[in-house]
C-alpha cells in the first residue's frame, strides 16, 4: 500500500473528502475484520463516506472509555492474509478507564508505528522542532507503556535529532537504570539540550534546580509539554526559568495528548489552538451528549476516529474532554485538518458537596487564575468524626505558607461555585505520582467507601 500525505493547506472540504475516502477503508477493515464493529456498521456506510458524506458517519454510536477498557482486544483488527506485513505487532500501549483503572492495551502494528512516526514528524514541524535540536526526553519510566517516553525518543529518530534521556522516575523494577533527580539535573547542564520534553509540573523542578545550583542551559530555545494542563501560572514559570538558564527568550509549546492517538494536537503558537498533526490517520470531532456533532465554535465532547490504522481501531470515540473544535485554517500558519481552539477541561467533573452540585474543573479554573499557584490539588473529604459535612479541600506545594495567597485562593473559589474551600500548603514535590505529574482531583469519599466495602 502507499501512503499518501494530505496538503494541509487545502480547501478544508477537500481535505474533509480525502478523510472520508480514507475512512471508508478503515470501515470495511472493520467490517470484516473487527470484534467490536463488525456487528454495529451499517453495510452502506463504507459508500456513503466514499462519496464524500462524512455526515454518515454519524448514525454509528459513540464508543466510551468504558465500552473499550471493558474488552480492548475486541477492538483489535484481525490480520488480513493479504497484506500480512502491515499487521505484525509492533508495540503495545496503555490507557486507563475512567475511574482510573483498570488498564487497557492499545496495539500498534508495523504499518501504525510508521503512521506514528509520520504524526510525529508532522508534530515537530509545526511546534518548530528541528534536525538540528539536542533533545532531553525528561518524561519518566513508567510501569505502563503509556506512549510519553517512547514517542519522544521516536520523535528524535524521525526528525534527525539528539537525544538524552533523563531516566527519571521509580520504576526500574530493581534494574540500576534509573537516575537520581540531582543526576537528572546534572546531565541536563552537560548535555545543553535547545529542547526540554516532559510533563510541565517535572520541567519546572528540574529548570528551578539548574537555577538554584548556578547552572546554565546555553542553548535552550523551546520547552515542549503535555502530560498534565500547562496552567497560565505554569507557562510563565516556565518561560522565566527558561530564560534565567538560557539568557534568551524560550518558548513553550503545549501539546495535548491521547494514549488512543500515540501522539498529540500541538500548538504553532501559543493561544493558535492545538492541531491535529495527522488527519490522515484520526480525525476530530466535536459531540453533544447524544452524540450528534455540534458546529465549529460550540462547545462539545471530543471524539476520535482512526482514519487509517490496522492495530487497535476506534471509531467516534469520547476521550472524555469539553472542547471547543474548528476546522478551519490556522491564521497563523495555514494549517488545517482540525484544531482546538479552547479545552475546558474533562466531561464528568459535576459533583455534589454539601447538597450543591459543583462543578470541578470551574474549581480548577479559580485556583489556576490565582497568581502565584504552582502545584495544587482539589480534594473532597467525606464526614467524619472530625466533621460534619463534606469539605473541599485545596493543597498548595510551597516550602512556606502564605495567608494572602490562601485567602485569595479561597475567595477566587467561593467566587467560582460558591462553597469556601479549606487551603493547607504542603511540601514541594509532595503531590507528584509515580509519573512525576499531579493528580489534580481526588474524591476521598470514593476511596472511603470502597474501603467500607471491603
Amino acid at each position: 500500500m502507499t501512503f499518501t500525505p494530505f496538503d494541509l493547506r487545502a480547501d478544508p472540504e477537500d481535505l474533509r473528502r480525502n478523510q472520508c475516502r480514507r475512512l471508508a477503508a478503515t470501515v470495511r477493515r472493520c467490517a470484516q475484520a473487527h470484534p467490536y464493529y463488525k456487528r454495529r456498521l451499517d453495510p452502506g456506510l463504507a459508500d456513503r463516506l466514499d462519496g464524500g458524506r462524512l455526515d454518515a458517519l454519524h448514525d454509528l454510536a459513540v464508543t466510551t472509555k468504558d465500552d473499550f477498557v471493558a474488552d480492548a482486544d475486541a477492538f483489535r483488527l484481525r490480520l488480513d492474509p493479504d497484506a500480512a506485513e502491515e499487521y505484525v505487532l509492533w508495540d503495545v500501549a496503555c490507557t486507563a478507564g475512567t475511574s482510573g483503572g483498570p488498564l487497557a492495551s492499545i496495539y500498534q502494528t508495523s504499518y501504525d508505528f510508521r503512521g506514528i512516526l509520520f504524526a510525529q514528524q508532522r508534530m515537530a514541524e509545526i511546534r518548530g522542532m528541528r534536525g538540528d535540536d539536542r533533545i532531553m526526553n525528561l518524561y519518566p519510566l513508567t510501569p505502563q507503556p503509556h506512549g510519553a517516553w517512547m514517542r519522544c525518543n521516536h520523535a528524535a529518530a524521525v526528525i534527525g535529532a539528539a537525544v538524552v534521556n533523563g531516566m527519571s522516575g521509580s520504576a526500574s523494577m530493581g534494574f540500576p537504570i534509573d537516575r537520581r533527580f540531582e543526576d537528572v539535573v546534572s546531565l541536563a547542564a552537560t548535555s545543553s539540550p535547545t529542547v526540554l520534553w516532559g510533563v510541565p509540573s517535572y520541567v519546572r523542578k528540574v529548570l528551578q534546580a539548574v537555577a538554584g545550583d548556578g547552572l546554565r542551559l546555553p542553548d535552550l530555545r523551546m520547552i515542549a509539554v503535555s502530560g498534565e494542563p500547562c496552567t497560565p501560572q505554569l507557562r510563565r514559570d516556565l518561560t522565566a526559568l527558561g530564560e534565567q538558564c538560557s539568557g534568551k527568550p524560550v518558548e513553550v509549546s503545549d501539546s495535548l495528548g491521547a494514549s488512543e492517538l500515540q501522539a498529540g494536537l500541538v500548538e504553532c503558537a501559543h493561544g493558535s489552538g492545538h492541531h491535529n498533526p495527522a488527519p490522515e490517520l484520526f480525525m476530530l470531532e466535536s459531540l453533544d451528549a447524544q452524540g450528534a456533532p455540534v458546529g465549529d465554535g460550540d462547545e462539545g465532547l471530543l471524539a476520535i476516529t482512526h482514519v487509517d490504522r490496522r492495530g487497535t481501531v476506534l471509531l467516534r470515540y469520547l476521550l472524555g474532554d469539553r472542547v471547543v473544535l474548528t476546522h478551519e485554517p490556522c491564521p497563523r500558519c495555514g494549517l488545517g485538518g482540525g484544531r482546538i481552539l479552547e479545552h475546558r477541561g474533562r466531561a464528568g467533573t459535576r459533583t455534589k458537596i454539601r447538597g450543591s452540585l459543583v462543578d470541578l474543573q470551574s474549581v480548577s479554573a479559580a485556583v489556576e487564575g490565582v497568581r502565584g499557584v504552582r502545584e495544587y490539588q482539589i480534594r473532597i473529604l467525606g464526614p467524619d468524626s472530625q466533621r460534619d459535612l463534606d469539605e473541599l479541600q485545596v493543597l498548595l506545594e510551597d516550602d512556606e505558607s502564605e495567608d494572602a495567597l490562601a485567602t485569595r485562593l479561597a475567595d477566587a473559589v467561593t467566587t467560582a461555585v460558591g462553597i469556601r474551600p479549606q487551603v493547607e500548603f504542603v511540601a514541594s514535590g509532595s503531590l507528584s505520582g509515580p509519573a512525576l505529574k499531579v493528580r489534580r482531583i481526588v474524591d476521598e469519599r470514593w476511596q472511603a467507601a470502597a474501603d467500607r466495602k471491603e
